[in-house]
This record gives C-alpha cells, sequence and structure tokens, in this order.
C-alpha cells in the first residue's frame, strides 16, 4: 500500500510539471504573437482609383499642337507642309518651280496680293543637280539634321535666322526665318505688319521647329 501511495504522488508530481511547462510555453508564444504584431507597421493606406479616373493614354501623351494646323498639299513636285490654323500662304511659281510665304492672318491687308516676300517663314523650292553643301556665310558653320529622313544642313545667315537646306530630285529646299526690321516693311501701311513678323525669339524658333516637323514627301 505504501509503495502505490508512493508512485501516484510520483506521476500526480510529472503531471503538474508538464502542465506548468505546458503553460509556460504556450504564454511564451502568445506573448511573441502580440510582440510581433505591435512590430508590424501599419498597411499603407493607397487611395483606389477607378477605372474612370485613370488618365487615358490621350490624356497622357505629349499632345501634339500642329495636328489641327493647316496643310499645304503640292502634288506635282510631291510633299505636303502644314502651317499655323491663324496664318495664310502666299504661292510664287514664276521662274523657279516654287516659293511658298507663311504669315499671320491679317483682316484689313492682303500680302499674297502685293508685298509677299515680307513673312516670317519661306520656304524656296528650286531647281539644282548639284550636291548638298553648306552654304552659312563662312562655309562651314553648319549642323547636320534631317527633314523626314533626308539629310539637311541648317546654318544662319546675315539676314535669316536660320536656314535648313536639303535635296529631294534634284530640287533644293530651303525652309527659312527672315530676320526683320522696321526698315524691312514697305511704306504705308505694311510697317503695321513689323509687331506681328518681328517676334519674340523663342517663340519664332518654336513655329518655325513645328512647320519644319511637319514637311513630309508624298
Amino acid at each position: 500500500m505504501n509503495t502505490s501511495a508512493k508512485l501516484s504522488a510520483s506521476q500526480k508530481g510529472i503531471a503538474a510539471s508538464y502542465i506548468v511547462i505546458g503553460i509556460l510555453v504556450l504564454a511564451g508564444l502568445v506573448g511573441a504573437y502580440y510582440l510581433g504584431k505591435q512590430n508590424t507597421p501599419p498597411p499603407e493606406n493607397k487611395p483606389i482609383v477607378s477605372e474612370s479616373q485613370k488618365p487615358s493614354p490621350a490624356t497622357s501623351a505629349t499632345q501634339d499642337e500642329t495636328a489641327n494646323w493647316k496643310t499645304y498639299t503640292d502634288e506635282k513636285i510631291g510633299f505636303k507642309i502644314k502651317y499655323p490654323d491663324n496664318w495664310e500662304y502666299a504661292e510664287l511659281k514664276a521662274g523657279d518651280p516654287l516659293r511658298l510665304y507663311f504669315y499671320p492672318k491679317h483682316d484689313d491687308i492682303n500680302p499674297r496680293n502685293s508685298n509677299e516676300t515680307l513673312a516670317p517663314i519661306e520656304l524656296i523650292i528650286l531647281s539644282d543637280s548639284r550636291p548638298l553643301e553648306c552654304l552659312a556665310e563662312d562655309g562651314k558653320s553648319c549642323l547636320d539634321a534631317k527633314v523626314d529622313g533626308v539629310s539637311a544642313k541648317k546654318y544662319s545667315r546675315k539676314l535669316y535666322h536660320e536656314i535648313v537646306a536639303f535635296k529631294a530630285n534634284n530640287l533644293f529646299f530651303e525652309l527659312m526665318s527672315p530676320k526683320f526690321d522696321k526698315d524691312s516693311f514697305a511704306p504705308g501701311s505694311y510697317k503695321e505688319y513689323y509687331n506681328s513678323y518681328n517676334f519674340p525669339e523663342e517663340k519664332r524658333k518654336k513655329i518655325f521647329d513645328q512647320i519644319l516637323s511637319t514637311f513630309r514627301f508624298d
């Protein structure tokens, strides 16, 4: 009897130890869980963007300012070029294949009927079979460029801000931006065109580059 009692008491002691160990392990796991949860940064509150709020490719891309410009097309020579919607052009075909003058539209005076050669942008096309060369006044201050994939030369001259020259089909093309002062204009009412033609340099260059970028061979 005494031996059985001793075994029973020993077994109870072992069971109690297991219970205490189990409680400690469980307490440790619970503590580790809550400690890890407290150290975890809260999730970011990212705004939900619906499909209707997402920018479309059309609005995200840079808009083409020349998209709604007018287009001059010459089917005989085989090219087209755009110019601002509020501009006009004068066309001369005497002697050379073509001379085009682009200028801001005016309701009171029409340069097309008189003083056409005064225009802020000119496109001159000449018959010329010679190779393309630098026509800068010093004969060397030219930059290489491309116009619709065709090799071109870019330079300035005394009376021109800049000129871009290129050749195709034995024709010589020059897109030019003349310099203006008040003495350049004919007497009388054409003096009024000075303010319209004498653009600030930033605006002049932007329009010149935009018109040049629209030139295409057909």
